[in-house]
């Protein structure tokens, strides 16, 4: 098969014209240069898109939709739901568990910052 390519090359060359065939050989002799493609992009010049390969956990989404409803306090939330809500973390606590909830473990306690407020690293940055 690859003689048959061949051949059929040769012939096609042959019957270009000299300044057609020189610029062939030049362009036959020249080494073979890979184009750089940018980082994310297809070989055809169009921006491939990032697959999304992580899902927000639903409190993520629930702190992102919601903290401005609950500025100062403390909210408890369990799989994006909101349980309790304290201005301490006790506060909220003792409100989770008036609502029924007997063991606090998968349940996620999470302070929301007032306006102008800003977070307290206890010491340690």
């Amino acid at each position: 098969m690859a003689a048959v390519l061949v051949q059929e090359l040769l012939e096609k060359v042959n019957a270009l014209s000299e300044t057609d065939r020189a610029e062939f050989l030049r362009r036959l002799n020249e080494p073979v240069r890979k184009e750089a493609k940018p980082n994310g992009s297809k070989s055809n010049g169009q921006k491939q898109e990032k697959k999304k390969d992580f899902v927000l956990h639903p409190n993520t989404v629930w702190v992102k939709e919601n903290s401005h409803l609950y500025p100062g306090q403390y909210v408890v939330l369990k799989d994006g739901k909101l349980i309790a809500t304290g201005r301490t973390i006790r506060d909220a606590h003792f409100a989770a568990k008036a609502k029924g909830v007997k063991d606090t473990k998968g349940y996620l306690f999470h302070y929301i910052l007032a306006e102008g407020e800003e977070a307290y690293c206890g010491g340690w940055l």
